[in-house]
């Protein structure tokens, strides 16, 4: 599949509502088809799919959403049929030990191998819920976030239906692009292809250990359907179906070594008038209790700075919320805090050497909150401080202002990098890095700098232009009507199967030729 771009956006629905649908409706071919859709991870994961899978069912689509425990709720909110089928990621996260120290350290390989144990632990159970739904729901095709690829592809093998990853970063295998281990972007381009190869592999050995045994268990058949090595895998993934990303082209530069490549429909929503609406209902996934005096505060004085990181934990609470205090006051800056995983709140400030002056700058100048409404919130700050998840870096530039990122981990690195080469913002280092002295700098520097502030106006007038979520859902009406329809998706099906079960004892020479492709910017051969 060749780089695609949908800049044939429909502006004026993008304005209302959670998402615009095609205009006109589905083609006969798509009209009713359903759609199983895994969305799971943390709330800035989930939500991008919450905008999306109500686009799809508002134009047609017969839509049913398996996600975490914790977002069954949330999903239902939106009118969606949804079912739990993992556990909550954040107790995953606070409840291991192990991983909380390796995610507050940075050490995003060791989270990786840590990932892996758990899967051991908890992907069995989690497991019986997916073939179950599937076989009780009879899906015409299976969308996939980029944590439930492995056993959507398993199942959709099984079942004779397409598997289309639905991604919300362009984060792919490229010598121009850092691997998701986080390397620096200046390496060579080998070094960054040999760093991909090897994320890649510990993602093949992670599933093998982690999620295969449950599967053979629960699923014998599936056997000849599950990578036994990075080749597999990799055809595997080069699937005969689009593969979506919930990212604006205006921010992606082509890449003609991307190993697997992407369709950028734009980002996938929920509008600026649905969150307000809900905001002003109360609901505690946008802003809830902590509305009133969020307004409040808005109101009295000057625009604040927006500092959140939302899913993730570096340090320490007390860090955090020290960091972004003592940042804003050496910037002498408003700010807003939002609370996250690490629950952060004026008390982290405590127990400093410096917590008198921090607790009366932090009285008169900072909110801390548990929730708000980014669409709502961001447009009305100077600038925004965040970790560059997927949701909040989206957010963030559709909100007109200077961005400054602060990457933790995995995607993030190049949402940092992609803020940087826009223009609309800075990419700072691993957030374990970045003093007090380095993001004050910072803030200062972007709020100063009148030709960025313009650049990420313009940026943002743009991204509030497009509508990602109807250019998705007219992905898929074409294909259905130009591909299920005729036939050419079974046809192509068939030939990444085969390509698939001659990988599955491949010769030394083979794996060196797929070594070697990988290498020079090719890919795998491929039923496309």
């Amino acid at each position: 599949m060749a780089y695609q771009s949908l800049k044939d956006v429909d502006t004026e629905a993008a304005s209302h509502g959670v998402a615009a649908t095609a205009a006109g409706g589905l083609s006969k071919a798509a009209r009713g088809k359903r759609l199983l859709v895994f969305a799971m991870g943390s709330r800035g994961d989930v939500q991008p799919f919450a905008a999306l899978c109500s686009g799809l069912q508002d134009a047609g689509f017969v839509v049913r959403v398996l996600t975490n425990v914790n977002h069954v709720p949330f999903m239902k909110g939106f009118g969606l049929d949804a079912v739990a089928s993992s556990p909550d990621a954040e107790l995953i996260v606070k409840e291991n030990p192990k991983m909380l120290k390796l995610m507050t350290e940075g050490s995003m390989l060791g989270f990786a191998k840590a990932l892996g144990d758990i899967n051991k632990i908890n992907f069995q159970k989690d497991f019986a819920v997916q073939p179950r739904e599937a076989r009780d729901f009879e899906p015409d095709a299976l969308l996939a976030s980029n944590l439930e690829t492995a056993q959507a592809f398993v199942l959709g093998h099984m079942m004779n239906v397409p598997v289309i990853p639905c991604l919300l970063t362009a984060k792919e295998p490229s010598a121009q692009t850092p691997s998701w281990l986080g390397e620096p972007g200046w390496w060579p381009g080998l070094c960054h292809l040999l760093m991909w190869r090897l994320f890649l592999s510990l993602v093949v050995m992670g599933d093998k250990d982690g999620k295969h045994p449950a599967m053979r268990e629960q699923l014998p058949e599936c056997e000849p359907f599950l990578p036994r090595n990075l080749e597999q895998f990799t055809v595997q993934r080069q699937c005969p179906a689009p593969r979506l990303c919930g990212v604006s082209s205006a921010l992606i530069t082509p890449r003609s070594d991307r190993e697997f490549q992407l369709v950028f429909t734009g980002y996938w929503v929920v509008s600026r008038t649905e969150q307000e609406q809900r905001m002003a209902n109360g609901d505690a996934c946008f802003g809830g209790a902590d509305v009133g005096v969020l307004e409040e505060f808005m109101a009295g004085g000057s625009a604040p700075v927006y500092i959140g990181w939302g899913s993730m934990i570096a340090v320490s609470p007390e860090h955090m919320a020290c960091l972004a205090v003592r940042s804003l006051k050496e910037a002498g800056l408003r700010g807003v805090v939002l609370s996250g995983w690490a629950e952060l709140s004026v008390e982290n400030l405590i127990g400093q050497p410096d917590s008198q002056e921090l607790l009366a700058f932090a009285k008169e100048n900072v909110l801390f909150v548990k929730t708000a409404p980014h669409e709502w919130l961001f447009p009305q700050c100077s600038a925004i401080v965040h970790h560059g998840g997927s949701g909040t870096t989206a957010a963030a530039l559709r909100s007109g202002r200077p961005s400054i990122v602060t990457p933790c981990g995995f995607d993030q690195f190049q949402n940092a990098l992609m803020v940087a080469e826009s223009g609309t913002g800075v990419g700072l280092p691993q957030i374990r890095k970045v003093t007090c002295r380095v993001l004050a700098a910072a803030l200062t520097k972007v709020l100063a700098d009148g030709a960025l502030i313009a650049r990420a106006q313009a940026l943002g007038e743009q991204l509030r232009s497009e509508d990602g979520v109807g250019a998705a859902v007219r992905v898929l009406d074409t294909f259905f009507a130009e591909e299920m329809a005729t036939g050419v998706w079974q046809a192509k099906a068939i030939r990444t199967q085969q390509a698939f079960q001659e990988l599955a004892r491949p010769s030394i020479s083979t794996r060196i030729g797929h070594f070697c492709s990988a290498l020079c910017g090719g890919s795998a051969p491929s039923s496309n």
